[in-house]
């Protein structure tokens, strides 16, 4: 079962996609911070990586996602925000996989995952 690593600074919207996730097969880690998130990654190598940009500021999801581009440069990052236009024009733009609008349908999300992390046999 693929497993993804939630980073978010808002607990109560880490527990919905965790919830959500955990019912369709996934599973979920979460990380609160792009530290706890960069250390995950080392521990529990996840398939992928579902992150908010503004962890709280636009510039801390910048520096995750170029920790972890660093960490593990084959890694997919999905970024999930309310501003998308805080990448516009940043080179960490160009290190993600997907930018996806909040709010979002969970059919979408899930679509997104099952694409960056399909079902392993």
């Amino acid at each position: 079962m693929p497993h993804v690593l939630l980073v978010d600074d808002d607990a109560d919207q880490r527990e919905i996609r965790r919830l959500l996730l955990e019912r369709k097969g996934y599973r979920a880690s979460e990380a609160a911070t792009p530290a706890m998130a960069l250390k995950l990654v080392k521990q529990i190598r996840p398939d992928v990586v579902l992150a908010d940009l503004r962890l709280p500021s636009a510039e801390d999801g910048c520096a995750l996602i170029r920790g972890l581009a660093a960490l593990a440069p084959e890694l997919p990052i999905v970024v999930l925000t309310g501003f998308p236009n805080d990448l516009k024009g940043r080179p960490e733009a160009a290190l993600v996989r997907q930018i996806v609008k909040k709010p979002c349908r969970s059919q979408q999300l899930l679509a997104l995952l099952e694409r960056f992390a399909p079902e392993r046999d």
